[in-house]
């Protein structure tokens, strides 16, 4: 086996081991307006909701009274750099 596949699959062993240690859901999470049934199409997964702490919080209208989306506010190290993460599905991708 050559250095670039040996190395390749080492990369992707660890990748993979570190993944397997991120915790799937915090005890403490709240995702109260995810969950509500009115908000339950603009979720692909119900297991994939944002906490309520993080979520982005839209102005609500007619069609979205709660202003839900399935998107996160992710803080990244210590800077000032804070990114959205959202979860959409795949027949459908909105101009934003």
């Amino acid at each position: 086996m050559d250095y670039k596949k040996l190395h390749y699959r080492h990369f992707g062993i660890e990748v993979f081991t570190e993944y397997e240690q991120i915790p799937k859901k915090r005890a403490d999470c709240v995702v109260t307006t995810a969950t509500l049934a009115d908000n339950g199409e603009r979720n692909r997964f119900r297991d994939v909701v944002p906490y309520e702490e993080n979520r982005v919080e839209l102005v609500p209208n007619k069609e979205n009274n709660t202003g839900y989306i399935n998107a996160s506010h992710i803080k990244v190290g210590s800077g000032h750099r804070v990114y959205t993460s959202r979860l959409i599905r795949v027949n459908h991708i909105p101009l934003l």
